[in-house]
């Protein structure tokens, strides 16, 4: 986790248990160093854009911070932008952190900043109890 966060009023509810941050391999780049903030419905919010310079489909572009990962394989629909085109892909992260698209990208923007997924089944489901 992100060591020394601005909490905040501590007499105040508190909407997320914590910041985190994406590893993204080389040639792929955030402005917001790849955070993601866990929320306390235990859902994953992305906080900014990854941009790759080259992707090739099945490939690791990012690993999830553990507290983060899924129980199984999460879907997520995310826009992706290559100059003027735009079209949605999904994203999957894997119960091992491993973040990957089904297509090649030969560079363009991930748009994630509006991107989530729920990691409830962690804590409530089956393999939470």
């Amino acid at each position: 986790m992100i060591e020394n966060v601005d909490a905040g009023n501590p007499n105040v509810f508190k909407l997320y248990r914590g910041m985190y941050e994406m590893n993204m391999v080389d040639g792929v780049t955030s402005s917001d160093d790849a955070r993601v903030m866990l929320t306390i419905l235990n859902e994953v919010k992305f906080l900014d854009d990854v941009e790759f310079q080259t992707y090739t489909a099945g490939e690791r572009f990012a690993t999830m911070a553990d507290q983060c990962r899924p129980v199984k394989d999460a879907k997520v629909p995310v826009a992706l932008t290559v100059g003027e085109r735009e079209t949605i892909e999904l994203m999957t992260v894997r119960s091992d952190g491993m973040m990957s698209l089904g297509t090649d990208v030969g560079g363009g923007v991930l748009n994630l900043s509006s991107a989530t997924y729920s990691i409830a089944s962690k804590f409530y489901g089956k393999a939470g109890q």
